[in-house]
């Protein structure tokens, strides 16, 4: 099976669907490695602020649950 296959598959959608928003797999990988690095890129300026350890910790806590919550595609549910 191609990755594109599993990829549909494991989202439950049509192989088709995925082409109506990326052009191939190394559009679709780009798109979500980008959005990562700027979630990556957010969480290392937040614990590289200084002031309180445990306060930097909570913000970038707070920081990662928010991408969670704007992005529930970049997860998937296990059954």
């Amino acid at each position: 099976m191609s990755p594109m296959r599993r990829i549909a598959d494991r989202i439950e959608y049509s192989p088709t669907t995925i082409y109506l928003y990326f052009k191939d797999k190394a559009e679709l990988l780009e798109s979500i490695a980008r959005k990562h690095s700027q979630a990556d890129s957010a969480l290392t300026k937040i614990l590289e602020q200084p002031g309180d350890p445990i306060e930097r910790l909570k913000r970038g806590l707070l920081a990662y649950v928010e991408f969670g919550l704007e992005n529930p595609h970049h997860y998937v549910r296990h059954s």
